[in-house]
């Protein structure tokens, strides 16, 4: 549909304008793919044309296959990727020992949203009343959010649950406990609690298909913004996804000579990757096999293809002629509760250096789309 133009200065140096382009797809109940009467412009982290990789996005809720359950898995296969997530029924905690937890039985459920919410993280405001943190109450007194720059807030996921002090003591007792956790780096009973702010990196890593922030880790690492206490006794997890490495964990200021840059123009290109970690593996080029797992109502398992729905793009610049641009697959967000997915195709083009935003206006993008899906 409609396109976003941006320009950023990469890592040969040079400026380029980038342009995106969203198509939406609709599925049938036998798996038939159709374009979607409704579409739209990408919008924020879709709108991005200097990804590595293709972002992969699910949002939508895990269903029981049965009545009663009281855990799921759910998994998402495209090739090259694999990833589960379990979920479990409302649960809180019920008694505390040390360093350890006890949790009520989970409850039955029919579905539980995919949310960051739902998974582990969050603000242990409990924590901040008693010991306070004058830093955040400095940066808030500048117009920052407490619940993200506190040091009881998770740097992983701000807006999750679980995040707890061990020396909350008893006022833990009655607290949630995530709904959604990884099963390959599972949320414990032993390791829901931490010892201090500064253990966060060995805690459980955040469960969910979504959007990440700018201020979650590993992405926030990645733009320049680095995270505090990274001495990990245990494998970190985003490693084992692939979207660290272990030099990563030795950075401690922004790309040379990018100091000070806002975010979008950053010389590191896996910083434009706003998929969770591990949700970006590959570039996806079109015909892929996706299998989806207790995503979709009263359907166990589902299985799709990547369209192939390339579109041939031109662009003519002010004063130019008409260019050829070669689109690739920067984005596919996949929505089973709407039997809807998406594909954000992207481009971009060497210029000379940042056009004034009336010349930009005068940009011109033409966009022939494929019959169908391909």
């Amino acid at each position: 549909m409609s396109t976003a133009y941006q320009f950023r200065l990469c890592g040969d140096g040079a400026w380029h304008l980038g342009v995106a382009v969203r198509r939406s797809f609709t599925w049938s109940k036998d798996g038939a793919i159709s374009v979607s009467e409704r579409q739209r412009a990408p919008v924020d982290d879709e709108g991005t044309a200097f990804k590595p990789k293709t972002d992969v996005v699910v949002e939508g809720h895990v269903y029981a296959p049965t009545a009663g359950a009281r855990e799921v898995i759910s998994q998402v296969e495209i090739e090259g990727l694999r990833r589960r997530i379990r979920a479990c029924g409302k649960r809180e905690v019920v008694s505390c020992n040390g360093g350890s937890s006890e949790w009520s039985r989970a409850e039955p459920f029919d579905r539980i949203q995919l949310a960051r919410s739902n998974a582990y993280g969050g603000f242990d405001e409990v924590a901040f009343s008693r010991e306070g943190d004058d830093d955040a109450d400095a940066a808030v007194r500048l117009g920052a959010e407490l619940s993200i720059v506190s040091r009881f807030a998770y740097p992983r996921n701000a807006q999750g649950i679980g995040f707890y002090m061990v020396d909350n003591r008893e006022a833990n007792i009655g607290r949630p406990v995530p709904s959604l956790d990884d099963p390959d780096d599972p949320v414990l009973p032993e390791r829901l609690l931490r010892e201090s702010t500064r253990d966060w990196i060995d805690a459980p890593v955040p469960a969910w298909w979504g959007w990440s922030e700018p201020d979650d880790f590993p992405r926030s690492h990645l733009l320049g913004f680095t995270a505090d206490h990274l001495s990990p006794k245990r494998r970190v997890r985003e490693m084992e996804l692939g979207a660290l490495e272990p030099p990563d964990l030795e950075r401690r200021s922004a790309p040379q000579g990018l100091e000070g840059l806002p975010y979008g123009l950053v010389d590191e290109p896996r910083a434009h990757l706003a998929a969770a970690p591990g949700m970006a593996t590959r570039r996806l080029v079109g015909g892929e096999t996706i299998r989806l797992v207790n995503l979709e109502p009263n359907r166990p398992e589902r299985l799709l293809r990547v369209p192939r729905a390339s579109p041939a793009l031109r662009v003519r610049p002010p004063g130019c002629n008409w260019l050829d641009l070669e689109p690739q697959i920067d984005s596919l967000v996949i929505r089973p509760d709407d039997l809807e997915l998406a594909l954000v195709f992207t481009a971009k083009l060497r210029v000379a250096g940042q056009y004034p935003d009336d010349e930009l206006q005068q940009v011109e993008l033409a966009i022939d789309w494929p019959s169908g899906a391909g």
